[in-house]
């Protein structure tokens, strides 16, 4: 496992024991996946944490996925992708002055044809682990407010 994503399990091994999350680890050449799934509510909604590790652009991305069923037991994905922030991504469910710190690790430049993320993996990872220790009630809470929506 790359040494970015272990350090990102190491900070959130608190997310198993507190909220019984379990993990899955996928690589392969193009892209590392870590996911954290949450499941809650009876289970009707299914938090993941999705952490994608690119290599060759050295970045790490966070999406946050909910699914959340419905009375009729249909799923529906609701996906935060924090890559797309600086395209004026919406994340009430995380607080202003997170928002600003992933905003500021989000920062990409063109070296030679390829797009190289200016802020390490490393950095990214930590600053994503330090937002959803911060913010983890109010994510939970948001997909409590998204099943409202479906029932």
């Amino acid at each position: 496992m790359h040494k970015t994503l272990k350090t990102i399990e190491e900070e959130l091994s608190w997310l198993i024991k507190d909220y019984k999350a379990t993990t899955n680890y996928k690589p392969n050449k193009i892209i590392h996946v870590l996911n954290y799934h949450i499941t809650y509510d009876k289970k009707n909604i299914k938090l993941i944490f999705q952490f994608l590790l690119m290599p060759k652009s050295e970045a790490l991305v966070l999406k946050i996925i909910y699914n959340i069923r419905d009375k009729q037991k249909e799923f529906h994905e609701v996906e935060y992708p924090l890559s797309k922030i600086r395209s004026d991504l919406e994340l009430p469910m995380i607080n202003d002055y997170d928002y600003q710190r992933i905003h500021d690790v989000m920062d990409f430049e063109l070296v030679d044809d390829t797009i190289k993320s200016t802020v390490s993996q490393l950095t990214q990872g930590l600053t994503y682990t330090e937002v959803i220790r911060r913010n983890i009630k109010e994510i939970i809470k948001h997909g409590r407010d998204l099943r409202k929506k479906y029932v």
